[in-house]
């Protein structure tokens, strides 16, 4: 396990999703590993689609691979330019509550890892789903 996962006064588990995260701000926590017996998986989309589709995507793919909402550990997005404070709290308005939705929420807090990249090229038209990270059963060589 990874030295910093292992902090039992900081790192939270989410047993559901048999990972465990250290928390950070509202919108995203500030890291996600693997628990023992377990890795994640890293999956990233050809074509970044509208973020809340691709929330559908992930659901779809979740059920595919057998594991619950709670596997999602970690989400990558891609903007079209960097946020302004006031659209960056609207924007994690949506997002919150779409986690809450889920039942993603562990005691308030939230435990996926996230990044918010605008690239200079091939910027979307909106924010969008770039890829995400989940857990399912399996020994890695080393944490995830």
């Amino acid at each position: 396990m990874c030295p910093l996962m292992s902090q039992a006064t900081s790192a939270r588990d989410v047993l559901a999703g048999s990972y465990r995260f250290l928390p950070g701000i509202a919108p995203f926590s500030s890291g996600a590993a693997a628990l023992p017996g377990y890795q994640v998986v890293h999956a990233t989309l050809g074509t970044p689609i509208p973020w809340r589709e691709g929330f559908d995507l992930i659901d779809r793919h979740l059920r595919a691979e057998g594991r619950p909402r709670a596997a999602l550990c970690a989400i990558e997005l891609r903007s079209p330019a960097p946020f302004t404070f006031a659209g960056f709290d609207a924007f994690n308005a949506g997002y919150q509550a779409l986690l809450a939705e889920w039942k993603l929420l562990v005691g308030g807090e939230n435990p996926i890892a996230r990044t918010n990249v605008a690239p200079v090229v091939g910027a979307p038209t909106e924010p969008s789903l770039y890829g995400f990270g989940y857990t399912v059963p399996g020994a890695a060589p080393r944490p995830t």
